[in-house]
Order: C-alpha cells, then structure tokens, then sequence
C-alpha cells in the first residue's frame, strides 16, 4: 500500500506544526506499518505577491470542482498553481493535513480543496484530517468546501466548533478527532527539571505567548496584557516565540522591559513542553502551546485568533474559563484573576481531560 501525506508541516519553526507532524506521523505508521508511507512538505502559498494570478487560479480551480466533468481541467489548474501531480500517482491513500488552513481567510484553501477533489476523482480514498474549518455558512466557500468534503472517504476537525459548522453543511461523515499534538509525550518530573535549569529558567514564571489575531503592529495590546499578567501573578513572564509576529512583538516588549526573556524556535518543541509544565500559568491564543500545557496540568487563559480553534478546543477539554479578546481589559483582569484563585482545581480538570484526549487518539483509525 503506498500512502502519500500532503501538507507535512515538520519543517516549519512553529513548535505546534512540528509536534503535529510528528503525531500524524505516528498515527499513520500505527495504522499501517508496512506502508509506503511518503511525507510532502507543506508549501508557500504560491503567487502569493501576485494576487491578480492566485485569485485567477483559484477561480479555475472551483469552476472544475462544480464540473462533474472537470477532472482534466482541474489537474490543468492545480498544475499550474504549482502542484505536482505526479505525487498522486500510485497512490492507494491520500490523507491531507488540513491544520489552521481551512478557512475563508486562507490562501491555501482553495488550491487544497482542488486537491482533495482530483484525489477523489482518480479513485484514491482520501481524507482531510487534524483542521479547524472556519468559513462564513452562506458564502460560495462554504459551497465548495461543502461539495468537496461530502465526496472524501474521512473527514476529521479538531474542535467542536468545526463539527458543528460541517454538520451543518451537510458533511455528515465529519467526526471529531483530537488534534495530532496531543500524542506529544508528557515529561516526568526530572525532564522538566533538566529543561528549566538548562535554559536558565526561574524557578517560577508565567509563560505568554500571541495570536493569529494579532499583527506586529499590535504591540499596545499585548503589552497591555503583559502588565495585567505580571500585576496579577507577581511572578516573572517568559515569552514564548515561534512565530514572526510573536517574536516581533516579543522583541518590542523587550524593548520596553529589557527583563523580558524571550524563548524562540529555536528551542526544541519537546522542551516547549517541559516548559509549559513548569509554568504557573500559559496566557495567550496560540492553539498548540494551548494543547501542551492542557496536558501538563498548567491553567490556561485562552485568547481569541483569526479563527474559532481556540474557543472549540476549550469546549473538548470542558474548560470553564473561555477565551477572551485581547481588547476587552476588564474581561481579562477577571479571567486572571480566577486562574491565580482556582489554578490547581483547573489544573487537575485540565490534565484529566486533555489526557482522555490524547487516550482517544492514539486508538483512532483514520478510515472506520
């Protein structure tokens, strides 16, 4: 059997791409482990300076998936988007890592729904697997996306607010399935112990990281919950930047608060980790450092990003705190408030959780 995975993320500096890849990985190898598994890296979107062109081929690309006839059309437009179709060839399996790319605001989503559409034409069982999905329910996105995902052998998200948006599009076979970062492994103690003293860590610390609701232009609003952070905890804050626009605002904060230390991609992601399991608290909306101090047991104060993966990640783990905007001040001064009063009842419920979590993964088959 020859498995092909699209949209391998592995070689991104995000800690949550990295450990992700690496879950998918497992998962598949654990499913079929005399495979010919092969791994395609996850691209650039392309033409994406040239916005005239991309959106030029983005319209070809859904003409020919509304084509019951469209498939040579289609491979024409994919091909010349930039994607090698050969990759398909002899494949059995084609399994498409979806990640934060499958929303209206995405560059990548058109050209992977044509993707997902000619696997299916060729008569490869396909699937589109560990997403947030996040488009407007009335728009032609929502259409296409619709007609493509009924016509794929699985269809998985990670959050239930994606379920939810599916089921009401008709993707009937849409089911929930944790996102690959929760196989991530859970340090002991003397790992975290080994980890905090090599970095130079204190002793205790808050970790904080940005969002995809942020720009790098940003940087009153996060300085503005940095404040509210270190005034509620009186504890150091350590930064945590895989992202350019994390870094560059943790980089103008430091600017400010020259104590500010910053923990940047070039730290491994199992340190991350570690990291975060020996924070007193994680405050921020990036999803995967999200996931990895929900299964170390450190509390967590959620903020919003550019899709809803956030709010429907804290609805699977049952967490009571919801997310908050990085504009609403008085909302987060009481959320933090209720973390630094309730942290180890909403540690304890946080572990418990995200672990039964990552139980149902690791005995998840990809087709059923």
């Amino acid at each position: 059997m020859k498995i092909l995975l699209l949209n391998d993320t592995s070689g991104h500096a995000n800690w949550g791409c990295v450990a992700t890849s690496a879950g998918l990985k497992s998962l598949i190898h654990n499913q079929w482990p005399a495979a010919d598994f092969t791994a395609s890296p996850a691209e650039k979107v392309p033409f994406r300076k040239l916005p005239v062109v991309r959106h030029y081929l983005e319209r070809r690309i859904s003409r020919a998936i509304a084509d019951p006839d469209g498939t040579s059309r289609l491979t024409r437009a994919l091909s010349l988007y930039g994607f090698d179709i050969s990759q398909l060839s002899g494949s059995d399996v084609v399994i498409v890592n979806g990640e934060g790319m499958m929303h209206s605001r995405s560059g990548h989503l058109i050209r992977l729904l044509g993707i997902l559409d000619l696997g299916r034409r060729l008569g490869i069982r396909t699937a589109v697997i560990n997403q947030t999905v996040d488009v407007d329910p009335l728009s032609d996105k929502a259409a296409l996306l619709s007609a493509v995902y009924k016509g794929l052998d699985a269809v998985w998200v990670r959050d239930t607010d994606s379920l939810e948006l599916l089921h009401r599009l008709g993707v009937a076979q849409a089911r929930i399935v944790p996102d690959a970062a929760f196989a991530v492994a859970i340090p002991d103690r003397a790992r975290v112990a080994s980890v905090v003293a090599r970095h130079a860590l204190p002793d205790r610390f808050v970790a904080m990281t940005g969002s995809s609701a942020l720009s790098k232009r940003d940087g009153a609003l996060f300085e503005s919950v940095f404040c509210k952070v270190r005034a509620t905890f009186d504890l150091p804050v350590i930064i945590l930047a895989s992202t350019k626009t994390d870094l560059k605002l943790a980089q103008a904060l430091q600017d400010q608060y020259p104590a500010v230390r910053i923990v940047d991609s070039s730290v491994d992601y199992l340190d991350i980790v570690a990291i975060l399991s020996a924070a007193d608290a994680l405050i921020g909306g990036r999803f995967h450092p999200t996931i990895f101090a929900a299964l170390t047991g450190t509390p967590v104060l959620g903020f919003c990003g550019n899709t809803h993966k956030i709010s429907g990640m804290l609805k699977m783990i049952n967490y009571p705190v919801d997310e908050v905007t990085w504009e609403d001040g008085d909302m987060q001064e009481q959320a933090l408030r209720r973390l630094l009063q309730e942290g180890p009842l909403l540690a304890e419920s946080l572990k418990t959780n995200a672990q039964r979590l990552a139980g149902a993964l690791s005995i998840t088959n990809i087709f059923e």
